[in-house]
């Protein structure tokens, strides 16, 4: 969120993200999304908004 806390999280096979990202980023309350690998939760991106 604008407090940069986290709201949601799930694991999800990369061809099922981009649903799931659309969900989220319609979210007002939602600021940005990061996105981490798997294993090891490492950071991979940040999704803003266009």
């Amino acid at each position: 969120d604008g407090a940069d806390m986290m709201l949601e999280a799930e694991v999800v096979d990369g061809r099922a993200a981009a649903p799931l990202i659309e969900a989220w980023l319609s979210d007002p309350k939602v600021a940005y999304l990061h996105a981490h690998y798997a294993r090891r939760g490492c950071f991979a991106a940040r999704i803003d908004r266009r």
